[in-house]
This record gives structure tokens, C-alpha cells and sequence, in this order.
């Protein structure tokens, strides 16, 4: 692994998401009329259709939902084997993010996860989640 991730595109409604482990966040776009969690985030909510939506800091505690060991060099900042897994954040069922276990040899489904912070190549500021036993 490089010393940083490869940089993400930012926007908007990514922002917030994007910048949050700046100061240790891990934030998540939440409905401000039915508190209904988002991600990834969108310009209206499915539940209510409100548009009353902000980013808000979640526990960053979650499970292994599932994943899948790469041992293909798809970029040259990320050096095979690594694992990519669909987290399932503790904060409501089926709010899931698509990101990377660091720090263990055997991942399993179901497995507790902390999210942490790893920085992103050349956008500073800019930091990628990353979930860890």
C-alpha cells in the first residue's frame, strides 16, 4: 500500500463525506424531516421527498456485510491482495459503504469494524474512509 489513497471526485452533496476525517468524522447525509440516513448521498430523500438533507457524524462502528479479496493491481497505489467490503454502518440497517478492510489478515461476514481515516493523494483535506477490527 502507498502512503495515501488514490483521490476521490468531490462534490456538493460528497463534500461533507469526503472531509469529515479531517477532524475524525465519518459523516453521512441524513433526512432533516424523517432522519432517514443516506449514502450515498442524494439531492432528495426516498422516504419523504424532502430536501431538507445535511451531513451528519455517525459513530463509524459497523459489520462486514461482505467483501471480496482483490489480487489484481487495477492501480498502481493499490498494492494486491486488498480487500474491498460493503460495510454496514450500525447506525440503521441497509446503510452500507463501499470501502476497504486495513489491519487484518481474515475478514469475515459479520465481522465488528471501526472506521479510519487514511489521506487521499494529492487533495488535501481529502480523506478515505477505511474500516478496521
Amino acid at each position: 500500500m502507498t502512503d495515501k489513497r488514490p483521490a476521490p471526485v468531490i462534490t456538493e452533496l460528497t463534500e461533507a463525506f469526503w472531509r469529515g476525517g479531517a477532524v475524525g468524522e465519518l459523516r453521512v447525509q441524513r433526512c432533516q424531516n424523517c432522519r432517514w440516513w443516506l449514502h450515498p448521498p442524494l439531492p432528495m430523500c426516498p422516504r419523504c421527498r424532502s430536501r431538507e438533507l445535511e451531513p451528519e457524524a455517525v459513530a463509524g462502528t459497523g459489520t462486514v456485510y461482505s467483501f471480496t479479496v482483490n489480487r489484481y493491481q487495477w492501480t498502481p497505489a493499490l498494492v494486491p491482495p486488498y480487500t474491498v467490503a460493503e460495510v454496514e454502518l450500525d447506525e440503521q440497517p441497509g446503510l452500507r459503504l463501499l470501502t476497504s478492510i486495513v489491519g487484518c489478515a481474515e475478514v469475515a461476514i459479520g465481522m465488528p469494524v471501526r472506521v479510519k481515516f487514511e489521506p487521499a493523494d494529492g487533495t488535501p483535506g481529502t480523506w478515505v474512509p477505511v474500516f478496521a477490527p
